[in-house]
């Protein structure tokens, strides 16, 4: 419609009548838009809204925004800069719209655009007909190429009836590319001159979009966009032949949080100085990193796998670079990366237990180190997983080292890693260490008092910085870990030995949680036992559900030196031999019943019944005066023969580490 048909008494009198249900004529002037509006009536749009809520915004609009449109805009910023001043000068505000008629982008007027934004048209609005009625941007968006005009009266919404209303829908050839242009122009400043200026800026975008006839560096870029957009599903930037960033991704942008400062290109340089190796590449064959170790936009660093491709001309020339980024991989043969046990699977209702959960749960909480205190077999480990799934870090890796179980000279390589060609041995490409693998999330020291002295210094350093080296490079790798540790042993009476030092126990002992040992525990017995019970039958492939009050009361007043790891160990000895449902002291093993009843000094285990060469004899019986130590130096002997003196395996058999064996060994040699 013209400006010059416009008659705001006539239309007003027949919007009127329409809406309050009276017949109107299909011949007579104006009808199509009485047919818009009772369309808009009937899809729930009020009538008399002045201000669009919250419920009629699109707030993921940026999400869901396909790359092109930014591309777009970000290539073309010279001419649309031009065409906002135009707007600006007529007093217009000018809205671009996504495919789900989402205002994605403004520009023009700025006290319009802020009068606008009172009256609830702003980024995110979604001016669907369900929202508005029927209105020119979602008319426009059914019909490319044409431009939709309603001025005052002709709009539904009271909203824009101050307003004149241009919309007009364009979409690239070819192309995803496809936005709808919406100009709002206070009635005030409405005349002939500005009404045609208007209609001729909206139209004259039209060539480009039909033919794609853009500016030739523009198109350059672009055409660098269009060859590689597709080639990976990981983040990537592209990189032109001068050096400079001319687009990221979405993923990059997600990962990094870096973008170009300009649509003319930022120096790969100064935009991701850890990159700048692979500048190289567009001279011709380098040999490049196949991983950097890049801080990404949460903080946190890590090695990303690195890929650079040349793009080429037609003729082979080298146009540009594409630099594929992929996400960090756990490293080859790691430690588990995820932690099983939560709160819920440690059970126990026993006063000094619960205080101790409630501790940790405590700890969960707070991003301090935590030191984990108890005798061997309490569950310390099974607390760290759960401090550490119940914590905001429960995505990330859980790494357990055992400090007891490391050789001293390899214990530097396993925490801190190495570089190639570090040492003799050292792997091809060097390797992550424990610490690295858990970035961002936590490593469960245990045994901690076991950690050699020189060591100690080291992870004195990385808790008061947070940085690590690998052995063989002089890069500091800043990472965000969390600390818990464990021992069985008074690590202030080790500090006081010289053993442990003093200024790595006060960085530990932030958070303390003392675990109680299972003869505290007697309450708990009952439970525990049903249990493990169940567990142990269900993986056994036993039917044990019940337990006898006798065995209870058998276990209450045994003393329990391996705490729960004890208990476990027997239960599963009485499972396996168990013929009943129920685990009564007739169905258990004799040496384990006479065990529990010496309190602490069981009788020898009697000899198993084996057949052929391969059964191991036990240690032959004794008095009844028999120690537990006595047992186990016999048991340590007979395995050092058996293994011929590999202390690792005997220490594996037995269920202790290698330190600890020695220490047993050092006292059977006195």
């Amino acid at each position: 419609m013209s400006i010059d048909q416009y008659d705001v008494q006539a239309i007003r009198a027949l919007k009127e009548r329409v809406l309050s249900g009276g017949r109107f004529a299909k011949t007579e002037p104006f009808a199509h838009l009485a047919e818009e509006w009772l369309r808009s009536q009937a899809s729930g749009a009020e009538r008399r809204c002045m201000r669009l809520d919250d419920s009629k915004r699109n707030l993921r609009v940026f999400d869901n925004l396909d790359r092109q449109h930014f591309t777009h805009l970000a290539y073309m910023k010279e001419y649309y800069n031009a065409k906002s001043n135009f707007f600006k000068s007529q007093g217009a505000a000018l809205l671009y719209l996504d495919e789900t008629l989402s205002v994605f982008y403004k520009s023009g007027d700025r006290e319009l655009l802020d009068k606008l934004k009172q009256q609830g048209v702003r980024m995110g609005s979604v001016l669907s007909e369900q929202n508005v009625g029927a209105f020119v941007a979602n008319l426009a968006r059914q019909t490319p190429f044409v431009t939709f005009i309603r001025i005052g009266e002709e709009n539904y919404l009271d909203l824009f009836c101050d307003y004149a209303c241009y919309a007009r829908f364009g979409a690239q050839r070819d192309s995803k590319f496809a936005t709808v242009n919406l100009v709002l122009l206070p009635l005030e400043h409405l005349t002939h001159q500005v009404h045609e200026s208007i209609c001729y800026a909206l139209s004259v975008e039209d060539f480009a979009f039909k033919n794609r006839l853009l500016y030739p560096a523009i198109e350059q870029r672009i055409g660098l966009l269009e060859k590689s957009a597709n080639t990976s599903p990981e983040s990537f930037l592209l990189v032109n032949k001068r050096g400079e960033v001319v687009f990221v991704d979405r993923l990059f942008e997600q990962e990094f949080g870096r973008a170009p400062s300009s649509s003319n290109g930022e120096p790969l340089e100064t935009f991701m100085p850890e990159l700048k190796e692979y500048l190289a590449c567009l001279k011709g064959r380098a040999h490049v990193p196949r991983e950097r170790f890049i801080e990404n936009k949460r903080g946190e660093s890590h090695f990303y796998p690195v890929n650079c491709q040349r793009i080429r001309e037609d003729d082979g020339s080298v146009a540009g670079l594409k630099i594929t980024i992929s996400s960090p991989q756990p490293a080859r043969n790691s430690a588990s990366r995820s932690a099983l046990f939560t709160f819920d699977d440690i059970k126990g209702e026993a006063p000094a237990f619960l205080q101790a959960k409630e501790t940790a749960v405590c700890a969960a909480a707070s991003p301090s180190n935590v030191l984990i205190t108890g005798e061997s077999g309490t569950g310390k480990e099974m607390f760290a997983q759960a401090i550490h799934n119940a914590s905001s870090r429960k995505n990330a890796p859980f790494i357990p080292i055992n400090c007891g179980a490391i050789p001293k000279e390899l214990i530097g390589s396993e925490l801190f890693g190495y570089e190639e060609g570090a040492f003799t041995g050292a792997r091809k490409g060097g390797a992550p260490g424990k610490f690295e693998q858990a970035n961002g999330g936590t490593v469960f020291l245990d045994e901690i008092a076991e950690m050699p002295l020189d060591m100690q210094s080291f992870l004195l350093r990385f808790l008061e910085d947070g940085v690590v080296s690998r052995i063989g490079s002089k890069k500091l790798l800043k990472l965000d870990v969390r600390i818990i540790a464990a021992t069985n042993k008074d690590l202030r009476s080790c500090v006081e030995r010289g053993m442990f030092r003093l200024d790595l126990y006060f960085r530990l002992n932030v958070l303390r949680l003392e675990l109680p040992s299972l003869r505290d525990r007697v309450n708990d017995m009952e439970p525990l036992v049903l249990h493990f019970l169940a567990n142990l039958s269900r993986r056994l492939g036993k039917d044990v559900r019940s337990v006898d009050p006798a065995v209870v009361d058998l276990f209450c007043r045994y003393s329990w030196p391996g705490n729960l790891r004890e208990l476990r160990n027997i239960l599963e000895r009485c499972v396996n031999a168990s013929e009943t449902s129920t685990l009564a002291i007739d169905s258990m093993p004799a040496d384990v019943v006479a065990e529990l009843r010496a309190n602490g000094k069981p009788q020898a285990p009697q000899a198993d019944v084996a057949q052929g060469d391969d059964a191991r004899p036990a240690p032959a019986p004794v008095a009844s005066g028999f120690s537990y130590k006595d047992y186990e130096a016999d048991l340590i002997r007979q395995l050092m023969i058996e293994h011929r003196g590999n202390k690792s395996l005997v220490a594996q058999e037995m269920g202790i580490s290698r330190s600890t064996l020695y220490r047993k060994l050092a006292r059977l040699a006195r």
